[in-house]
C-alpha cells in the first residue's frame, strides 16, 4: 500500500509530528521486490523502518519510508537440544519473546519487552541484562535493494557487536531484513547474572514463564511508557574504555560502576555519568531524561527535534568535560 504526504507521528516513539513524502506498506517479499523496481523507489532516496523505536526524526522526510508488515512465526526444526525459530521481519519483537516462552524454549527471555520489530533488532543487536540478539540468531534473510535478489546471512556474517552490525554499518541502506532465524535452547540455562534480576525472583520459582514476568515487571518500574511520554529508549550507548582510562577515572571518582570485559576493557553504565553530571535535575520545558533511569531521554509534550537534539549534544558535552568521555548517541537521527 502506498501512501502520500503521511504523518509519521504513530511510526516514531518519540512521538515527533513529521511527514514523509511517500509511504509503503509491504506484506510480502514479492511486493517489497516489485516496489524496489519501480520508477517511483529509483527516483527517490528511501529509508526501511520498523516501530520507529530507535529513531529520531529531524524535520519531515522528503522520500519514501518504508514499514514491512512480513508476519509469522513458526518453529521450523527441531532437534534433541535445540529448536529452529523464524519470525518475519515486521513482527513485534516482543511477540516472538512470548511465542518462545510459551512454547518452552530458552534464549530470549531476558529481551523481554523491547519495544521494536524482528528486523529493526537485527539491526541494531539489541540488548539488554546480559543478553544480546546475537546470542540466539542463526541466520537473517534479506532482499539486495539494489537486485531485488535474496541473501541469506549467516550469524557471523552479520558482524554483530555491541548495538551494531553489518546493516547499520557496511551494509547500511543495502539491504533490507525479510526475516529472521532463531537458534533456542530446550533446555533450561537462565542468565541471573545482571542488574537486579537475582533479587526480583527471590521467593519465585524459577522457570522460563516467571524468568519473563519479572524482566517486564523491572523495565517496567524503570523505564516510561512511550504512549506517555515519548522516548526512544535508551538514547546513548554505554561507553567502553580502556584499562588505563578506567584508573583514571576512578582517582576521582572511586565509585564509579563498571563491567569488566574480556578484552580487558571495561565498560561503564552512561546513565551513570549522566547522573552525575546533575541532568536528572535539569530538564527543560519539553526535554527531560527519564528520574528511574536517565539514559533514557523523554519528550514531556510538545518538543521539537531540535530540542531533543541540542538537549543531547549537551549532555554529550558535559560528560566529556567531567570525565573525558565521549558518549554516542544509539539512536539514530534522520
Amino acid at each position: 500500500m502506498l501512501r502520500e504526504n503521511y504523518s509519521l507521528l504513530s511510526h516514531n516513539t518519540f512521538r515527533m509530528d513529521v511527514n514523509c513524502s511517500y509511504f509503503f506498506e509491504y506484506q510480502t517479499v514479492d511486493e517489497l521486490c516489485n516496489f524496489l523496481a519501480s520508477k517511483l523507489f529509483v527516483n527517490n532516496k528511501s529509508l526501511n523502518v520498523g516501530c520507529g523505536s530507535n529513531l529520531l526524526f529531524r524535520s519531515d522526510y522528503d522520500g519514501i519510508i518504508m514499514h514491512s508488515q512480513i508476519k509469522g512465526v513458526q518453529v521450523e526444526e527441531m532437534t534433541a537440544n535445540e529448536a529452529f525459530l523464524r519470525a518475519g521481519a515486521g513482527e513485534i519483537w516482543d511477540d516472538v519473546v512470548c511465542f518462545a516462552v510459551e512454547h518452552d524454549l530458552y534464549g530470549m527471555e531476558n529481551l523481554s519487552a523491547i519495544p521494536g520489530t524482528v528486523g529493526a533488532s537485527v539491526v541494531q543487536n539489541i540488548g539488554a541484562y546480559g543478553v544480546e540478539v546475537k546470542d540466539v540468531v542463526d541466520a537473517v534473510e534479506t532482499v539486495e535493494i539494489a537486485t531485488g535478489r535474496k541473501v541469506v546471512f549467516d550469524a557471523d556474517d552479520c558482524r554483530f557487536a555491541y548495538r551494531n552490525s553489518v546493516f547499520k554499518t557496511a551494509f547500511a541502506n543495502r539491504y533490507i531484513v525479510t526475516s529472521v532465524r532463531y537458534r533456542l535452547r530446550r533446555s533450561p540455562c537462565f542468565n541471573l547474572a545482571y542488574g537486579n534480576i537475582s533479587k526480583v525472583m527471590e521467593g519465585r520459582e524459577l522457570n522460563l514463564r516467571n524468568l519473563r514476568d519479572a524482566i517486564v515487571e523491572i523495565r517496567r518500574a524503570k523505564l516510561p511508557d512511550p504512549a506517555e511520554y515519548g522516548n526512544a529508549g535508551s538514547f546513548f550507548m554505554n561507553p567502553v574504555v580502556s584499562e588505563s582510562c578506567l584508573a583514571e577515572i576512578q582517582k576521582e571518582f572511586p565509585q564509579v560502576p563498571f563491567y569488566a570485559l574480556p578484552d580487558g576493557n571495561a565498560k561503564i553504565p552512561a546513565a551513570w555519568l549522566i547522573e552525575q553530571c546533575g541532568w536528572k535535575d535539569n530538564p527543560t520545558e519539553h526535554v527531560a531524561v527519564w528520574q528511574t533511569q536517565p539514559l533514557v531521554m523523554i519528550n514531556r509534550g510538545g518538543a521539537k527535534p531540535s530540542e531533543i537534539v541540542d538537549f543531547s549534544q549537551r549532555i554529550i558535552s558535559s560528560v566529556c568535560e567531567k570525565f573525558g568521555i565521549r558518549i554516542s548517541p544509539e539512536v539514530i537521527f534522520v
